[in-house]
């Protein structure tokens, strides 16, 4: 039965047309020489190169991976339109001299879908921030930055205050609205590196790894401007206010990410407690302890 089908097989590939097999597969198929000059490409390969700028007959150095024979690239077109591949490369033997071929499967839509998912899973629908799960992931890799470059993490606690009187006087979608303020103000008022979360209905993290051009104080009083700003504006009819904590822990301690963002949170509340409303709109900070043997701390209303 064995020698049966070898066979069959054998006269199967003699009866083939292999070149007609390549010209018609629907994926791109590039074979290069030593020099990782192009000398093959199908139908399909021909329209790829068409659509990526010229490179003198030459394979394009985003698909040359000479150390892995499988790996997923990104080629950007003459259009600028990113283009994603899953790339196998293999050695074979064209007209007797030694070649690598390359087949490029196009990811680029599963990509899309992909970054779509995980948009859903890890943002926050009604702000576009990250939500509790996307802060999780992100903060594992903010203390990997942060302990590789021997940085401090701060974290930011953020709640909007008086939200329920807002809801009850002007009604939840009046409430919604503060809420994506707030999470404008926090865009506007931080960097696009920090990682920005909705943690709960009327709550925000922040977490940022220190840098001297951007202290503490110069966020905070950056953001009691752009809120006074904004609550200046005409046709209000709620005052926007919130209260921070915020929490700090030196780059030469171990630390757990879920307790500095805890810590912040126990200083908003003792923020919130201490204050009245009219001191919180004053924006007088408990100035942080310098002492590097614990974690600085901070407690503003805004």
């Amino acid at each position: 039965m064995n020698q049966l089908r070898s066979g069959f097989l054998a006269h199967y590939v003699n009866q083939t047309d292999v070149a007609t097999m390549l010209q018609r597969h629907p994926d791109p198929i590039l074979v290069t020489d030593e020099y990782k000059e192009i000398v093959y490409t199908n139908t399909a390969g021909a329209r790829l190169l068409c659509r990526l700028p010229s490179n003198n007959g030459y394979l394009h150095r985003e698909i040359n991976q000479e150390l892995n024979y499988s790996y997923i690239v990104n080629v950007d077109d003459v259009n600028g339109e990113v283009l994603s591949f899953d790339v196998n490369r293999t050695e074979i033997q064209w007209n007797n001299e030694v070649a690598i071929m390359y087949c490029l499967h196009d990811i680029t839509t599963h990509k899309l879908y992909c970054n779509e998912l995980e948009q859903l899973v890890y943002s926050d629908h009604m702000t576009g921030l990250y939500n509790s799960r996307g802060l999780e992931v992100l903060s594992a890799h903010v203390r990997s930055i942060a302990t590789r470059n021997k940085q401090s993490i701060t974290s930011y606690y953020i709640d909007v205050n008086n939200l329920k009187r807002i809801n009850d006087d002007y009604g939840h979608s009046m409430g919604d609205t503060a809420i994506i303020e707030t999470a404008e103000i926090i865009n506007h008022c931080f960097r696009n590196a920090d990682v920005s979360a909705r943690v709960g209905g009327d709550e925000f993290v922040v977490l940022t790894l220190d840098d001297v051009n951007e202290p503490v104080d110069l966020i905070l009083a950056r953001l009691e401007k752009e809120i006074e700003r904004r609550n200046t504006m005409a046709d209000r009819c709620y005052e926007l206010s919130v209260s921070v904590g915020v929490s700090r822990h030196p780059a030469n301690h171990l630390f757990n990410v879920h307790q500095l963002i805890q810590e912040a949170d126990h200083r908003m509340y003792v923020a919130k407690k201490q204050k009245s409303d009219a001191a919180m709109r004053q924006c007088t900070p408990v100035r942080p302890v310098r002492d590097e043997s614990r974690l600085d701390q901070l407690q503003v209303a805004v």
